[in-house]
């Protein structure tokens, strides 16, 4: 049996479309060379299908097929070890901030280092660097950090009570995801900070909230095109919606037409 029979042997046990690397085919006692080469002509007769660096396809016949979910998956992880989180519109729109979208085909996952966008049939996969180590840090706090610093483009896109929908999120957090909060947000933008600073100080964490205050430059302005009503000492933030000052813009307007 000739070494491109004994991988085919091994890949023709994977079910159609399941994602692999080299790690998953060690059962067959092949060398590492012998498998990069191997894999190669096997990729080049279009028997399997390259996905990622180091990661192929069961079955060429079946990449359409290949879920979203795999994909990320399979760039999220890399030998055993953590290299990103998805990130983004997807994980938007299971919270309620955006609209939901039937059949995506775009989805952001933040990296340790960037690179250009991947496409993967119909899928696309756009990157951002992340501010924390994947690795070493818990996903659900940075995916809330990112749509805050986000929350602008969410705004224009969206209806729904963005602040209020973060409260609920924050609300429903461990205590210890709570605590963290403020140390993750330090790694982010200042608009970010005070956006957390306020919401911190109105859930009633005030030393976490003085934190993030002293890490702002005092003259620094931050503009909000979302509904920022629900917390009360917005203006200590140096916070302005654009979205009240409209509202009060356009009420200051008709009293002035019905004088």
């Amino acid at each position: 049996m000739t070494k491109a029979d004994i991988l085919r042997e091994a890949i023709h046990r994977f079910p159609p479309g399941k994602i692999f690397s080299y790690s998953d085919l060690a059962e067959t006692n092949l060398k590492h060379t012998a498998m990069v080469i191997e894999l190669n002509r096997l990729v080049q007769k279009g028997e399997v299908a390259r996905v990622l660096r180091g990661r192929f396809m069961a079955n060429a016949d079946q990449k359409k097929a290949v879920e979203p979910e795999e994909i990320i998956q399979a760039i999220c992880h890399y030998r055993n070890k953590v290299c990103g989180y998805e990130t983004g519109p997807s994980i938007w729109e299971t919270w309620g901030l955006l609209p939901a979208m039937k059949n995506r085909k775009e989805f952001h996952v933040s990296i340790t280092q960037m690179r250009p966008a991947q496409k993967h049939g119909k899928i696309i996969v756009r990157f951002k660097r992340a501010k924390l180590d994947p690795a070493r840090y818990n996903h659900e706090i940075m995916q809330f950090l990112d749509a805050l610093e986000s929350v602008n483009s969410i705004a224009e896109k969206s209806k729904a009570d963005f602040f209020g929908i973060m409260q609920q999120i924050f609300r429903s957090w461990n205590e210890s995801h709570r605590n963290q909060l403020a140390g993750y947000a330090l790694a982010y933008k200042p608009v970010t900070r005070a956006l957390t600073g306020a919401m911190l100080q109105k859930e009633g964490y005030n030393t976490d909230a003085r934190r993030l205050a002293a890490s702002l430059h005092p003259a620094s302005m931050y503009k909000i095109k979302a509904d920022c009503s629900a917390f009360p000492d917005i203006q200590e933030w140096r916070i302005v919606s654009q979205k009240k000052s409209e509202a009060v813009r356009k009420n200051n307007n008709v009293k002035q037409k019905t004088k």
